[in-house]
């Protein structure tokens, strides 16, 4: 019986388009690896062979998706100056949109959708827009980089209508979990090697996964477990030399002076026209006018490359080495929790607005809102479906607590806003339930530092909601990083402490769905959303506790804030598409552009924010 399946071969060369092909095969004569030979050579050496990896594993009777490659030109040992000769860009923009951000390709690549012997035909329109156009999956930016590509010849008749396939875009997620899984295995081996060898070293979970499959370095934080950057100024995205040489097609990406980096590191091209659509977005990052002027120099370019600039505006406030208030963090940041800042945080110990915003006296009123405030002009009075207010931005914000434009408490402010925003925008079927259950929302606060600083003003949650709502918010601070002055019972849970009617506050110390067990261990119970402020999930391993608490337990909606639009999608993308979809602006991110050294890209305190197993009421 023959057997014939369509197949896609992406050609090193750019200017060559994508290939739809044949291959058969029968019962009697498998010509299949002669056909994948063939097609993927570009020469007539017969001594080329190939290798094959999954791009995407098959899953629930959906087919994977596997690349066909020469090894001689992907072999380690072969120059540089030969690989970089055939670098296939578009296979491997392919490989980012799937989750593997450090996959690379060379030479011609050959494409094939199959699953337990059985072979599924690709078209080239379902990978096209991966391929060709962003790694990015999301509408608006497949349409965006498009649209600023189309005059060239390469995208010259290019399809822009086909939908992404749903088994390409909830790949990046597949592949997370599934790497996930491996390292599990991995750690459980390693254990149980180091046991069997009675070795005294101690087994690394990650040194057993493919590099090639986990995620190069995203710029939300370090990727490893340290307690502060080293770098603090621009780094060469390839070499990480210091760097000021922007790349002059995307300026989202530093170069140092050698030429040969631009050349050695070619992935960069990959990302180049997805990194200018981001680079686009600074503007309307920026654009914070109903501020004026204190807050218009926050995001001028010297706030965009050092810290110094914002450390002399907290000195024009009168925020200096004294203060003792809720800016210390400000000034001094986190850094584990060893920081001058955080050794000083004593979280027993309660403050008021006044005390805490001090030495800023305007405030918003420490009090609930009432029908006056939302009486005021201009002051936002639309409710969504469960009686949130629906608040849209800074200014609405600021007439609804009555500040005046000229106060900064949006810097701090931006923190429980930013949790009254997760809940309005995709927090009503929790709400509801709660409602229904006759108890508070619970809201757990994964991954929080210097949130500990400034407890007291997370009252400002629940002064915005409804009054029949109360709300429980458990913060989860990882054992390393909370600072030797903060206080711990012996099970590692605070007490619940009643901050307002209808808000509680617990503390807890541990790892997030692993030392700690979510239902059990936080609060009064299972959480109705998992919250995560700036919390680049690529960050730390610890954080895949969090993602696999999610993934199995689909009924709890989890809502992140990340610093960068690539950051952001990128682990949006380990939600599925829906998630990837999800990823948006902030309306209270902090209006104060951030340094960050490894790229030049817009970045903001609690800059973007999606979800994870979003729900609609019905």
């Amino acid at each position: 019986m023959m057997t014939t399946t369509t197949v896609v071969v992406i050609p090193f060369r750019e200017s060559e388009p994508l290939q739809t092909h044949s291959v058969s095969w029968n019962d009697k004569v498998d010509t299949f690896p002669t056909d994948v030979k063939n097609l993927i050579d570009d020469d007539d050496d017969d001594q080329q062979d190939y290798l094959e990896t999954p791009l995407i594993r098959p899953r629930d009777g959906i087919a994977g998706l596997y690349a066909y490659f020469n090894t001689t030109t992907t072999d380690h040992r072969g120059s540089l100056q030969e690989r970089s000769k055939n670098e296939n860009i578009r296979a491997t923009r392919l490989a980012m949109a799937c989750g593997l951000l450090s996959r690379r390709f060379y030479g011609n690549v050959l494409l094939v959708r199959g699953f337990g012997g059985r072979w599924e035909d690709l078209s080239v329109d379902s990978i096209q827009g991966a391929a060709c156009i962003s790694p990015d999956l999301r509408e608006c930016i497949q349409k965006d980089v498009a649209a600023s590509q189309t005059t060239t010849e390469e995208w010259s008749g290019m399809k822009l209508t086909t939908p992404i396939p749903t088994w390409l875009g909830d790949a990046a997620q597949n592949n997370y979990h599934d790497n996930a899984a491996l390292a599990l295995v991995a750690k459980a081996m390693d254990a149980g090697w180091n046991e069997d060898s009675d070795s005294d070293e101690e087994g690394s979970s990650s040194s057993s996964m493919d590099a090639n499959d986990t995620p190069a370095t995203l710029p939300s934080a370090a990727n490893q477990p340290s307690t502060e950057f080293v770098a603090k100024s621009p780094l060469c995205l390839h070499c990480r030399s210091s760097a000021s040489t922007l790349c002059p097609d995307c300026e989202g990406a530093y170069f140092c002076s050698d030429k040969s980096c631009r050349t050695t590191g070619w992935s960069h091209s990959c990302l180049c026209p997805t990194w200018k659509v981001y680079t686009s977005h600074r503007t309307d990052l920026s654009s914070f006018s109903f501020f004026g002027e204190w807050q218009t120099k926050l995001t001028d370019r010297e706030f965009q490359t050092q810290e110094e600039p914002y450390a002399r505006f907290l000195q024009s406030l009168g925020i200096d080495d004294e203060c003792t208030s809720w800016w210390t963090t400000e000034t001094y940041g986190w850094a584990g929790g060893q920081s001058r800042s955080a050794k000083k945080v004593d979280t027993s110990v309660r403050k008021s607005y006044l005390e805490g915003f001090s030495p800023i006296v305007d405030t918003p009123p420490e009090r609930r809102i009432t029908v006056e405030d939302i009486d005021r002009p201009g002051s936002a009075k639309q409710k969504n479906s469960v009686g949130m207010i629906e608040l849209s931005s800074w200014m609405e914000y600021y007439i609804l607590r009555g500040i005046p434009p000229s106060s900064p408490v949006s810097i701090l402010c931006t923190f429980p806003l930013t949790v009254y925003y997760s809940i309005l925008r995709f927090g009503e079927v929790p709400v509801t339930v709660a409602r229904m259950l006759k108890r508070p929302l619970r809201v757990h606060v994964v991954g929080a530092e210097k949130e500990l600083n400034f407890l007291d003003l997370f009252k400002e949650v629940s002064f915005l909601l409804p009054v029949d709502l109360a709300l429980e918010l458990v913060f989860v601070v990882r054992q390393d990083m909370l600072p030797p002055s903060c206080h711990k019972t012996e099970n590692g849970t605070s007490a619940g402490l009643e901050l307002t009617a209808g808000l509680s506050i617990y503390l807890v110390d541990g790892t997030y769905g692993d030392s700690l067990d979510p239902r059990f261990d936080c609060g009064s119970g299972p959480p109705d959303m998992v919250l995560a402020l700036n919390a680049g999930l690529y960050a730390y391993e610890s954080w895949r506790s969090v993602v696999s608490y999610l993934y199995e337990n689909s009924g709890v909606v989890g809502v992140f804030s990340d610093y960068n639009e690539y950051s952001g999608v990128n682990c949006a993308a380990m939600g599925g598409a829906k998630s990837r979809e999800s990823l948006m602006i902030n309306p209270f991110r902090q209006p104060l552009a951030m340094p960050v050294y490894s790229m030049n890209l817009p970045q903001f305190s609690n800059g973007f924010l999606y979800a994870f197993n979003q729900q609609e009421l019905e």
